[in-house]
């Protein structure tokens, strides 16, 4: 799923389509799961491309924190050559610069963290984490 939205988002770019026609547009496209959450998505949700992108990838556990776990678990194949390496790792992050300055941001400030106020913070991101989708109707 990562890599189907940049591909769509590209295509979507190339023939210039409104941002207010992009939900509508590739909603028959996506599983019957994601079709099934964006049914029950408060309507100003389901119709902003960006904003139903997100509640799907929520649905999945697509997070910022999710595609670091991957990406560092991204490991070189004994037959993989260092450029299939590199296309590997970069197929782990999420094509979205906005999302990995913030993850980048959060972790730094996190490592600076006194122990009470981490704890605290790492509390709030796991009952988030675990809570199902806020803008669900």
């Amino acid at each position: 799923m990562p890599s189907y939205f940049p591909g769509v988002e590209d295509r979507f770019e190339k023939l210039k389509i409104p941002d207010k026609f992009r939900a509508r547009l590739i909603h028959k496209y996506l599983s019957a799961k994601s079709r099934s959450l964006c049914a029950r998505l408060d309507p100003r949700i389901r119709e902003d491309y960006a904003k139903m992108k997100e509640a799907i990838f929520k649905e999945y556990g697509l997070s910022a924190k999710s595609f670091l776990e991957k990406f560092n678990q991204v490991k070189k194949g004994a037959s993989d050559t260092y450029v299939l390496y590199s296309s590997k790792l970069e197929g782990e992050i999420k094509k979205n610069y906005d999302d990995l300055v913030a993850l980048l941001i959060s972790d730094r400030i996190k490592s600076e963290l006194p122990e009470h106020c981490l704890k605290y913070v790492l509390s709030i991101e796991s009952a988030t984490a675990e809570s199902p989708q806020s803008s669900l109707a």
